[in-house]
């Protein structure tokens, strides 16, 4: 056989090996959610490449970062692409629109709304972040890398997730307004932001923090939306599921390790005493 076509063989079979071991494209977090079962996700505080990949190696279903805690854009697109080979669906927490152009502009699951207060707020959210993830779209069409990721065509059930996060009195109130709003698909309780609103620091487990959170929870129920709960504790976990709750953030990555990294120390000092 020739040396070209002897290449051109160990080509081909090279790339049919490729394609028969490549593993299919990953459900969206909005189909999931389309689904049954509950998903479980964690606040991840030391955004990082390495982080995300640790995350989602632990079995996470996504993650939830601050883009006020990531430097450079070039940063979240590392993060982007970390999380698309940890195969963990990534939310990106923002405050301004600017910010969540700038979340849009990569291939993410969603955009968490911080500080939602009415109905007008989160319609005008809505309508900036359909425009910019119009705009992205257009733009991965034209050199295909949306159609890749996914393996499939984009269709409007692609959009990014819209998650509303309440945190002070004024969301609460407001809260099965905000829900009615045609794009918001989650409501989030932000407990620890919602005990500061009200006074109460850090005691999240406050009944008036509670009771604000089963308000939110009863309107995304009223408006037929998801609702994120923050579960402290499994009780609370156990509520929530028989409320048809399926989606939970369990903490923070910063939080979890600094426990795990104690327990480890205790596990071996204990012995030294």
């Amino acid at each position: 056989m020739p040396a070209n076509k002897l290449l051109c063989a160990v080509a081909e079979r090279h790339h049919r090996s490729l394609a028969a071991s490549r593993e299919p494209a990953p459900l969206s977090l909005r189909q999931r959610l389309a689904g049954t079962g509950p998903l479980f996700g964690l606040t991840c505080s030391t955004a990082s490449p390495a982080t995300v990949e640790l995350i989602g190696a632990a079995g996470y279903d996504y993650l939830v970062v601050d883009i006020e805690q990531i430097c450079r854009t070039s940063v979240l697109a590392d993060i982007v692409i970390a999380a698309r080979h940890a195969r963990i669906a990534l939310l990106v927490r923002v405050v301004t629109t600017a910010q969540a152009r700038q979340a849009l502009g990569h291939a993410i699951s969603g955009v968490v709304l911080s500080g939602m207060r009415d109905p007008a707020q989160a319609a005008a959210a809505v309508r900036d972040c359909r425009q910019a993830a119009q705009v992205q779209r257009v733009q991965e069409h034209a050199c295909h890398a949306w159609l890749s990721f996914l393996g499939r065509s984009a269709g409007a059930d692609e959009l990014p997730l819209l998650v509303a996060a309440i945190e002070d009195a004024e969301g609460v109130a407001c809260a099965a307004g905000i829900a009615a709003v045609e794009g918001i698909d989650i409501l989030m309780e932000g407990t620890t932001a919602l005990s500061h609103a009200l006074r109460l620091p850090w005691q999240t487990r406050h009944p008036a923090v509670r009771a604000a959170g089963d308000a939110v929870r009863a309107a995304a129920r009223e408006a037929g939306k998801q609702f994120c709960a923050q579960p402290q504790a499994p009780a609370e976990l156990d509520a929530a599921l028989e409320d048809d709750v399926r989606l939970f953030v369990l903490g923070d990555d910063r939080v979890i390790s600094r426990r795990a990294m104690s327990g480890q120390l205790d596990r071996y000092r204990w012995r030294t005493c």
